[in-house]
């Protein structure tokens, strides 16, 4: 039977279908768009109608211990460009070219025109290197300018006020400044290392390496700021649109136990040192032991912390870079016989021997197939503890090592902080190198009771000194006395931090009496004499230790350490003294001693050092 309907009619049914079907369509888009993925859209619509820009916030202000300016911030400028209002990128670029690269120093041209600062870097570059790096960075900066929706183009940091000024008359489209800080040392070199430097993280902003600088990066920081800004279709900000800005918050600020006045002398004598002796470097540690307090300390070769980029060489490892190591805390090197000092205090306080106590020096001491000798192959018949102090006689701490056993031992070294870091608040420090306690066998006993088979820091050192120079307990080591909140106002103060009581305070007392007989009765008294500090109270120990190589000992490459203290019956300072592989002489005595006592001749009157 055929179907009444007229063919008009079924076309109306299919249009019908096709409607709604369609509508079903639009419908599950609309539904889409505006349910499901509407946080989506929503954040492309805002990121086409708003564009957001860092505010980099003032980084924390650095002081000596009196108030001098050791790192702050500068005023400087950012050039940037919009690219949506450049009109002819041809000309803008060959514009930048003779008036920023040029002007600051042609090697920008291949650092990328990071920083203004570089413009004392000498240019290295031949001519055709030149034209190489001129070409290089035309197509660069033409690339950025060209990118389609681009609205924002850092060219340069840094900038000068006068560089800017010059710029902003030419009246270019596109070309804008900001006001930003750079990082500045109105001191140069002083306390480099203590200081660090600040760089940039991968994101651009400011961070802090090495030193202060990185370990207190976060509180130097403060909280970065932001402004929200309403665009228009071409990228341009909207006169009457909205306009968000959030205030950075500066940095807290560091106030240091570093004395200016003598961070500058002790740097100065330290250079002097080096280049008379021929060290390949040097280093320095000034402690007060009684609370842990750096007075002072540095590392020579140095460098200029506000222009550190001069000294990579071509080398984008910072880590990389000799100059800014902070050997102090970081060189990780066998001490010597200053470790006598530390065997004799661990015998005398767990008994096991007396001041009296006498060892029969007639020659090498056989250990494991091994024998240990004296550094200069002489023996002395019976002596007492004081006099294989005084002799640096190796046999002799040998066999009070031994004595002691290596379980006691080890763990008197572990409490005077041997193998561990100290916890100063400085970025970079080692913990030393020191065997498991497991693996130790009798030679290992008898090499590290005079200082060698075992890796320490001068930092390390130096506390363990100051723990005998402090009855017996060992203070943590510190940098930052203060940190300052300028927008809260507010101070925090950092106390000294007792660490753990070594020795003592008899046995303290003993070994200083003992280091002090080392100065007056030992091997270099000649030194203190010609220096004129033989009628003062100081005590101390040298260190000459032959530098490990493939298969033993470099016979004729050492490094020569001196830590001694003043007064000794309540000192005041303890000071270390190291030189890494002097030319003159492989001999403490000889290197490390007279400049030691160069320093020293300035630090007692300034401690108001009564003779004895």
């Amino acid at each position: 039977m055929k179907s009444s309907l007229p063919p008009t009619h079924h076309r109306l049914n299919i249009v019908r279908i096709v409607f709604l079907i369609l509508c079903t369509i639009i419908v599950g888009r609309l539904f889409s768009l505006q349910i499901i993925n509407h946080g989506k859209y929503q954040v492309l619509a805002a990121k086409q109608h708003y564009y957001k820009r860092e505010l980099i916030a003032e980084r924390g202000k650095i002081y000596s211990s009196d108030g001098t300016l050791l790192a702050t911030t500068q005023e400087a400028y950012l050039l940037y460009i919009n690219p949506q209002e450049v009109e002819d990128v041809d000309a803008l670029v060959e514009f930048l070219m003779k008036n920023i690269a040029f002007k600051s120093g042609p090697c920008l041209l291949s650092e990328a025109f990071d920083s203004a600062q570089n413009k004392k870097n000498e240019c290295k570059l031949d001519e055709d290197g030149m034209k190489d790096a001129v070409k290089e960075k035309e197509e660069s900066l033409k690339q950025s300018l060209s990118e389609e929706g681009r609205l924002w183009v850092p060219i340069m940091h840094g900038l000068s006020a006068s560089l800017r000024d010059d710029l902003d008359a030419a009246d270019m489209p596109g070309v804008y400044f900001e006001s930003e800080k750079v990082r500045s040392y109105p001191e140069k070199e002083l306390a480099a290392h203590v200081l660090g430097f600040v760089g940039s993280d991968e994101f651009g902003r400011p961070t802090g390496y090495f030193g202060l600088e990185g370990y207190y990066n976060g509180e130097l920081t403060g909280t970065h700021g932001y402004i929200i800004s309403e665009i228009d279709a071409s990228g341009k900000p909207i006169p009457i649109g909205v306009f968000e800005p959030t205030e950075p918050k500066p940095g807290m600020d560091l106030v240091l136990t570093i004395r200016r006045e003598l961070q500058y002398m002790l740097d100065q004598k330290l250079k002097e040192g080096v280049e008379k002796y021929r060290a390949d470097y040097g280093s320095y540690i000034l402690l007060n032991p009684k609370t842990g307090e750096v007075l002072a300390m540095g590392n020579y070769p140095s460098f200029d912390p506000g222009n550190w980029n001069e000294f990579l060489k071509g080398e984008s490892d910072v880590s990389k870079v000799t100059n800014f190591k902070n050997y102090a805390i970081s060189d990780n090197y066998e001490p010597g016989s200053v470790m006598k000092a530390l065997t004799m205090s661990t015998g005398l306080d767990t008994g096991v021997i007396t001041p009296d106590y006498i060892y029969n020096d007639t020659g090498p001491l056989p250990v494991q197939g091994y024998e240990i000798r004296t550094w200069n192959d002489k023996y002395h018949g019976n002596i007492n503890i004081a006099k294989i102090l005084q002799l640096s006689d190796n046999p002799g701490a040998a066999h009070v090592g031994m004595k002691i056993g290596s379980e006691k031992l080890q763990q008197y070294l572990y409490n005077f902080g041997i193998g561990a870091k100290t916890g100063i608040d400085l970025q970079g420090e080692e913990q030393g190198l020191v065997k498991p306690p497991s693996t130790w066998t009798d030679i290992d006993v008898a090499t590290a009771a005079f200082g060698q088979g075992i890796s320490v820091t001068p930092l390390q050192l130096i506390s363990a000194m100051a723990t005998i120079a402090n009855n017996g307990v060992r203070m943590q080591p510190y940098v930052v006395k203060e940190l300052h909140d300028p927008v809260e106002n507010e101070t925090i103060y950092l106390n000294p931090k007792f660490s753990t009581r070594v020795i003592s305070e008899d046995t303290a007392r003993t070994m200083r009496s003992m280091l002090q007989s080392v100065v007056d009765e030992g091997e270099f008294q000649w030194f203190v004499q010609h220096e004129g500090l033989d009628n003062y109270p100081i005590g101390g120990k040298t260190g000459t230790a032959q530098i490990p190589v493939a298969g033993g000992y470099d016979p004729n490459k050492t490094n020569v350490t001196f830590v001694g203290f003043s007064p000794v019956d309540d000192p005041t300072f303890v000071l270390l003294v190291r030189l890494n592989k002097p030319k003159t002489s492989t001999y403490s005595a000889e290197t490390a001693i007279p400049l030691w006592l160069q320093m020293a001749k300035e630090l007692i009157p300034y401690f108001g050092i009564a003779p004895k």
